[in-house]
């Protein structure tokens, strides 16, 4: 794991409060980093795919907990902002937060309250 994308994991772990960004529980065991704009097979060369802005700390893996929720239904997760189309980006996509509400997430592990639904 590059320097960069370790700095990512560690804002997105401290913006989300070590909880679960769905459900809002603590996360105790299992969890995972889930890539709101998928990273694709390869990889992405898009600095944002990797950054804080496009990633959210779910409990769960792919295929359990709430990683695997947002995994298996797919359209309620881009009416939510937790997925993303190839032509979306995460930083003008809001994101319903279980912890902050309706946010903007940024690259600096930050995030700024929107009335703005995905469309």
């Amino acid at each position: 794991m590059s320097a960069g994308m370790l700095k990512a994991r560690q804002l997105v772990v401290a913006r989300d409060q070590r909880c679960c960004a769905r459900c809002g529980r603590p996360v105790t065991g299992r969890y995972s980093l889930h890539h709101r704009k998928p990273r694709r097979m390869g990889g992405s060369r898009d600095e944002v795919t990797h950054s804080a802005a496009n990633q959210v700390l779910l409990d769960g893996s792919g295929t359990e907990g709430c990683h695997g929720y947002v995994e298996s239904f797919r359209d309620e997760a881009r009416a939510l902002g937790w997925l993303l189309h190839d032509g979306d980006s995460p930083l003008e996509v809001p994101l319903l937060h279980a912890i902050y509400g309706w946010v903007l997430l940024d690259v600096k592990g930050g995030w700024e309250p929107t009335d703005c639904r995905p469309s």
